[in-house]
This record gives C-alpha cells, structure tokens and sequence, in this order.
C-alpha cells in the first residue's frame, strides 16, 4: 500500500493487517498514524526524516529500508526516485536501530521493462552485502521485499510478463541464507490492461525517424 486510502480499502476487502504494510518512503504523520490504527505493522523508509515519524505514531513496527537499485533499461526508473545508496545503508540502519525502531529488512525494485530481462541477479549481490555487513555489526535482517514492476504485456503480445514471476524470485531465493522471508509484489501487471485511453490526435510530426 502506499496510502492510508489504500490501506482501508485493502482492509474492507477483507485483508487483514499483518498482510498489509505501507510501502511509500516519504509518508505524512497522519498517513502513518490511520495505518497503524488500521493495525498496519510494515512500513518503508529511506531517510533519516521518517525516523523520526515512524518513532512517534507508529512505535514497536517493522520496518524495511528502501534501497535505490540502478536500472536504465527500465521503463519507469523508481531507483532515481526512491531509496538510499547501497554504500548509506548500514549507518541509515543503524540510526534506525539506535531510535529504537524494529529494523526487519530491506525492499528495492528494478523497476523492470517488458523487452529486457530483469537484472534481479545484480540487484540481490547488492542487497545480500547490505545484509551480511547489516550483520557484522550486530543487525540481524530477516525480511527482503524484492519489489514489485512485473509488468504488463506490450501490446503486440511480446514479453507475457506474468512469465517473469517464478524466474525473477529464483536468485532472491538461491542467494539469501535459509530463514528470510522473500516477497514479491506483482507491480503493473494486475492493474495495467486496467483502461483503455481514447485521444484526439492534433499534429503530427517526426522526430529521430519516430512518428510522434
């Protein structure tokens, strides 16, 4: 969820809290307040700013850092967006743990596109070094969130994204020691065929050999 709107509707639907977390970074104090009354105990953070939030209106949570993974190829590049450095982790985590917050884990995306296969193999080499240096100094993590941007099928019917499920959790699953919780987000692909968008075309015009 990203929202305390979100969160509701989620919890009228019948889901109950300890599925639900709030995976937005950068939240109001209202936003976190309404879900931790919802019952919401995960939430995101990539900055020393929530820290402190999170300390005030949502005390005793678990919480999942958000670290920024690199990936040009994608389509909507949400490491350029969200997220902390992979060489900022660990002082951020420990920040975390020294304002007394439940630090669980780590969530990241590749943010990946349709036409190019993700890079979820690099993507869990960095996360997993977060983990073990996490670990040398006395932070045990259990939890990775690997994101969601499983994408929806391009409209000439290449790439079936739901293909890239099982494939992407594969490294996740091999490079993380028994124990962690792996999850998955499905990302673009429940909700991408979701309309379809009528225009009026007013010009046209061709730039670098595209019609546009």
């Amino acid at each position: 969820m990203a929202s305390c709107g979100e969160v509701a509707t989620a919890a009228a639907a019948g889901f109950t809290p300890e599925r639900l977390f709030h995976s937005n970074p950068i939240k109001k104090d209202t936003d976190i307040a309404i879900c931790a009354r919802h019952g919401v105990q995960w939430f995101t953070f990539d900055n020393a700013d929530e820290i402190a939030k999170l300390c005030a209106y949502a005390p005793g949570a678990n919480v999942l850092l958000r670290v920024a993974i690199k990936n040009e190829s994608c389509v909507v590049n949400l490491g350029a967006k969200f997220g902390v450095n992979p060489e900022d982790a660990l002082p951020l985590l420990l920040q975390a743990r020294s304002a007394g917050i439940n630090v669980r884990g780590s969530r990241s995306t590749s943010a990946v596109s349709p036409l190019i296969p993700r890079p979820i193999r690099r993507h869990s080499k960095i996360v997993r070094q977060i983990f073990d240096d996490a670990a040398a100094a006395g932070v045990r993590l259990d939890t990775l969130d690997i994101g969601g941007g499983f994408p929806v099928t391009c409209p000439d019917g290449r790439a079936e994204a739901r293909g890239l499920l099982p494939r992407g959790l594969a490294p996740p699953v091999e490079m993380f020691p028994a124990g962690v919780r792996i999850i998955a987000e499905p990302g673009r692909c429940i909700s991408g065929d979701a309309m379809t968008l009528v225009v009026r075309v007013i010009g046209r015009s061709i730039r670098n050999g595209i019609p546009w």
